[in-house]
């Protein structure tokens, strides 16, 4: 299945620009998603149900560690289909206070040669409050991540930015599995003003004295998302900042702002820059850095905090090597256009061929085995 999508049905879709190709296929979703008979039949053929794949992180259970990141399902209109295709857990978001259509113009590229996609969304959003009626009492058969954002307004700034995050924690907190805490978004005016040391810890305080009122619905996991652009110095800052407010773990890492070496025509680089800037990149040219990244956080925190690896993730291969370093869950989301719907699969299938090998009994023994502690 993999086979014929990357061979006659990719070449077909890139003829179109990404977020054309988004619009119509989640209207094709949307209307899937109201036949069960279709949804069951697509879970059928997608879904790999393997014991030996199951993990338990966060306290909750994860049929595989297979997650789709934030940024292709924004206000967790897909969810249902998503979990069809075999995803062990998804990830919805960014999801902001108020409603943001974004940045104005084109908003995403896509660069082939690189494996790499570039974007300028902007946490275009429909807001928490819509987010919430739209997902309030309904579960889906897998864990679901809500990636919670500031608003792209750089005049929110001091308190008022601190409460912008705090809005969406409260109104969104319920209805999560695990509230993911989005510092890093490359696609914005001030969407790192977080990432300073003294920034975080003024939002932490208020988000854990926030979870003090909010605990009585049954405790659900925080973590932080961070850029992989950060310095090692000013990483392990923030990791001290986090662990001081006892946050329970880490998504390694956001696209980058850094274009390195890459394949793509300079030209066309070159355009892009001068009209928007150095912009989100994600795919495999940040593959290498984030998993390096991983091991580092991986290390700093003695093993004792889950890790969600994500960037550059397009096999079982990619998935391995993360997971070598410290992650316990992956999360994917360039490499599904790329790889096609039937990407969770051939990657459980892959990591199962990877534990016949070695020998291992679960997926979660191969978590950091390539980590000196």
């Amino acid at each position: 299945m993999g086979f014929v999508y990357r061979n006659l049905v990719r070449p077909v879709l890139f003829q179109f620009e990404p977020e054309t190709v988004h619009k119509y296929a989640k209207k094709a979703v949307l209307e899937i998603s109201k036949s069960e008979y279709l949804l069951d039949r697509i879970s059928h053929h997608y879904c790999l149900d393997e014991k030996r794949l199951h993990t338990n992180v966060f306290g909750l259970d994860f049929p595989n560690p297979v997650g789709l990141a934030a940024g292709y399902d924004k206000n967790g209109e897909m969810i249902d289909f998503l979990a069809a295709l075999g995803f062990g857990y998804l990830n919805i978001g960014s999801v902001t206070a108020e409603e943001n259509p974004g940045n104005e113009g084109r908003r995403a590229w896509r660069l082939p040669d690189d494996y790499a996609a570039l974007n300028r969304y902007g946490l275009n959003s429909e807001g928490c409050e819509k987010v919430y009626a739209r997902l309030k009492g309904k579960r889906f058969g897998v864990p679901v991540v809500v990636n919670i954002a500031k608003n792209n307004d750089p005049k929110i700034t001091g308190y008022d930015a601190i409460e912008d995050y705090l809005k969406s924690f409260r109104k969104l907190y319920s209805i999560a599995d695990i509230i993911e805490i989005n510092i890093s978004c490359p696609n914005t005016s001030d969407g790192r003003t977080f990432e300073e040391p003294e920034n975080l810890d003024k939002l932490l305080y208020h988000i854990k004295r926030e979870e003090d009122w909010l605990i009585c619905m049954g405790k659900r996991p925080i973590v932080i998302k961070f850029s992989p652009d950060n310095d090692y110095g000013k990483l392990d800052e923030m990791i001290s900042v986090c662990e001081n407010y006892g946050i329970d773990g880490y998504t390694i890492a956001n696209a980058s702002k850094k274009w390195e070496d890459l394949k793509t025509d300079k030209r066309i680089l070159d355009e892009i820059i001068k009209k928007y800037g150095c912009i989100g990149l994600s795919g495999k040219p940040i593959r290498d850095k984030t998993t390096k990244m991983i091991g580092r956080v991986y290390r700093r925190t003695k093993g004792e905090k889950p890790i969600m690896g994500c960037g550059g993730i397009f096999s079982a291969e990619d998935g391995i090597i993360k997971m070598l370093h410290g992650a316990s869950l992956l999360q994917v989301c360039t490499g599904l256009p790329y790889e096609g719907p039937s990407m969770p699969k051939e990657m459980n299938k892959g990591f199962l061929n990877y534990m016949e090998i070695m020998g291992l009994e679960r997926i979660s023994d191969i978590e950091g085995m390539l980590v000196d502690l």
